[in-house]
């Protein structure tokens, strides 16, 4: 018997205190008893059965890969790179071409790491505690905001167990060269109503020698006794013990602490302090009707001495809304939703000090507190035209605080017209804001006053037109081939170029008394008394400017082949072009660490009687334009070429019955010293042990 409505009312109180992000949460729910029940690689097609173009990497194949962060994982998908860089990126990730401020990462529908409006780091997140990655690439602004211009990461957490097990916990832990050291613990609870899962990462890591003869432009900016700890919490709560109402909330607290130590000179220090937590509920006010609503608090501290001495606070509040509802015209069903998003950004910097040398300097003061508003609203209409059409067509309007309004229109259109045969359309404007510190941050010095850099409160927005359209065939089960062909133009894209020059000191040079003889006559001469040259030292001044466009375009190929249920082979290959037009940057036409060809190789293999995993993958990238910052900013572009590279992991599983498993990880076979412009850590092994707890055990794949 339905419950009442004014106990469902009285309940909707309770989100602020055990809600969660629905959408993330709502759609494990729904997909948790297709995971883990058999071979998914079996007959799987590459995306999911949707117009929008998602791929799912599923908790078993996270499991096999060599991969211990949600970044190793997506590092082995076509069109995705994700490169380690200075300054806190560790992995800044860009979706086929486009700029890594235009990859939105989630966790459970919410944000959990990076800087907000800036870069995300993807390393930030352990994979420990992962049930599925999805991957939506293409405009995504229209659901997610102008954020997700270039695609979403979204990282879906384990669920507790079903009611009649009670409980489950996993620990996992390990440790390799140049002092890894890595252990993690998660679980849940299920009882009366109540769902509860807690997961605890600690890991840490030494730095490596800088190379001066293996080519790379930017080395490392510290040395092996750098090192790099960090510590990770993240809950999720939910009750579900009304009938129509299910209440669920998330809490999260990340500390990363890491000292970076040069060959030679002084330390440096970062810190960042990480909180974040959620609430929301989803209420089923009929069997067509659902309501939705989240809050989203996150908060981030860095404070860092490291290039430049600041403490950056980042705040942000957000508030999501929405309601679906089923109904028919005609022959044609549709899903239509209505949803509306409001956040509001927050910037607290403080610069500290200048470094030594350029103390008694009129430095521009670096105290920045700003914020801004923004309020989306959505409409999305999914209607399945026949058994072997759908199509999905919406339009977001967004106000901005500080920005014109903008009216963003998305589409995507799923034929079906075999069994075994897919394509896909899709087309979306984009538009993103800057962010606060790309308004607002004063011109402050980088790498001890070599060069500045400094935001623009006279820039607009970005503004990208999206175009997708490829196939995807499985004539047989064990054959899966995709390709899909991208096209992204961006106008007003922000990026630092060279502005002016600023003073950082004086050179003086004193040219001494040669004498001669006309000194006898005029003591006056220079040549008689010498003389002093004072001249200016001066840094380059780069700011944040929109430039004139930018367009990334290629196609992605992607094939598996099942031959045997113990052996699954993949192969990839992008092709990829870029262009950038803009007369502030001379002689530069293409985006650097962007090479043409990339081809993916990987493997699942399971040895009969032991029933071992191996699970090898490697990357080939060709050249690519370097650049000397460590930055990624076309500002800074050599005009020298990089060399081909190729990157080969390996990771080795032995289950032990049915509880434990022990791997063995071999990251970067080929001792590759130099990706694109940067360095990379060479060859490194790691050796983990897993075990699963609980009243049952868990479900297992069999080869």
């Amino acid at each position: 018997m339905r419950r009442t409505t004014r106990k469902a009312l009285i309940a909707l109180a309770i989100p602020l205190f055990c809600g969660a992000p629905l959408r993330a949460q709502d759609g494990a729910e729904r997909s948790a008893e297709a995971i883990d029940v058999e071979d998914t690689r079996e007959a799987e097609p590459l995306y999911e059965d949707s117009p929008v173009e998602k791929q799912v990497i599923r908790e078993q194949e996270i499991r096999e890969l060599p991969s211990r962060t949600a970044a190793d994982v997506v590092t082995t998908l076509p069109g995705i790179r994700t490169q380690s860089r200075v300054q806190g990126e560790d992995a800044a990730v860009s979706i086929e071409g486009m700029p890594p401020e235009y990859t939105l990462i989630l966790v459970n529908g919410q944000r959990y790491t990076g800087q907000i409006g800036e870069v995300a780091d993807l390393a930030d997140i352990p994979v420990e505690n992962v049930e599925r990655i999805e991957v939506l690439r293409g405009a995504q602004a229209l659901r997610y905001g102008s954020e997700a211009a270039g695609g979403v990461i979204n990282i879906i957490t384990k669920r507790a167990p079903e009611a009649e097990t009670g409980w489950e916990a996993r620990v996992e832990g390990g440790g390799g060269n140049d002092g890894q050291i890595r252990g993690n613990l998660n679980g849940g609870v299920n009882a009366a109503d109540a769902r509860f899962t807690l997961a605890v990462d600690h890991d840490q890591i030494r730095g490596y020698d800088p190379c001066t003869d293996c080519g790379a432009v930017f080395t490392v900016g510290g040395s092996s006794k750098s090192r790099e700890s960090n510590e990770d919490v993240y809950a999720t709560l939910g009750y579900d013990g009304f009938e129509d109402l299910e209440l669920r909330g998330s809490f999260g607290w990340r500390l990363e602490d890491e000292r970076i130590v040069p060959l030679e000179g002084d330390a440096s220090d970062q810190g960042f302090t990480r909180w974040l937590g959620g609430s929301g509920f989803t209420w089923n006010l009929g069997e067509r009707t659902t309501l939705r609503s989240d809050l989203n608090w996150y908060n981030g501290i860095l404070d860092s001495t490291t290039g430049r001495s600041f403490t950056q606070d980042e705040t942000e509040l957000r508030l999501e809304a929405g309601i679906d509802h089923i109904f028919e015209t005609g022959p044609f069903e549709h899903v239509l939703t209505f949803g509306a998003d409001a956040r509001r950004p927050t910037l607290d910097l403080d610069e500290g000090a200048p470094p030594e040398n350029l103390s008694g300097l009129d430095i521009p003061e670096g105290d920045v507190r700003e914020s801004f508003q923004i309020l989306g609203l959505y409409l999305q209409n999914e209607t399945a035209l026949t058994e072997w059409a759908s199509f999905v067509a919406g339009v977001r309007g967004e106000i901005h605080s500080n920005f014109d309004d903008v009216v963003l229109p998305q589409a995507a259109l799923l034929f079906r017209p075999t069994d075994w045969a897919r394509l896909r359309f899709s087309f979306g404007l984009n538009s993103r804001t800057p962010s606060l510190a790309d308004l607002y941050q004063p011109p402050v010095p980088q790498l001890g006053g070599t060069y500045f850099l400094s935001g623009n409160p006279d820039l607009v927005r970005e503004r990208s037109t999206n175009y997708r359209a490829g196939f995807e065939l499985n004539p047989w089960k064990q054959i899966s081939l995709s390709s899909t062909y991208f096209y992204n133009d961006i106008s007003e894209l922000i990026r630092s170029v060279l502005a002016g020059e600023i003073v950082t000191g004086t050179n003086t040079i004193v040219i001494p008394a040669v004498g001669g003889p006309f000194c006898a006559f005029d003591p006056t001469l220079p040549e008689c008394t010498g003389s002093t040259i004072v001249s200016e030292l001066t840094s380059p001044v780069f700011q944040k400017t929109n430039l004139n466009s930018v367009v990334t375009q290629g196609v992605e190929t992607q094939l598996v082949v099942r031959p045997h249920p113990s052996v699954t082979l993949q192969a990839a290959y992008t092709f990829q072009l870029t262009s950038l037009e803009d007369p502030n940057l001379v002689g530069i036409d293409e985006l650097p660490n962007e090479p043409i060809h990339v081809v993916d190789l990987q493997a699942y293999l399971t040895l009969p009687w032991s029933g071992t995993i191996v699970t090898p993958h490697a990357r080939f990238r060709s050249r690519a334009l370097t650049e000397s910052s460590g930055t990624g900013l076309s500002s800074f572009v050599t005009g020298v070429y990089s060399e081909p590279s190729w990157l080969v992991d390996l990771r080795i599983t032995q289950p032990i019955l049915d509880r434990y498993a022990v791997y063995l990880d071999l990251a970067n076979l080929t001792n590759t010293q130099v990706v694109d412009s940067y360095q990379v850590r060479g060859r490194t092994f790691f050796v983990g042990v897993r075990a699963a707890l609980g009243p049952t055990p868990p479900r297992r794949r069999d080869p």
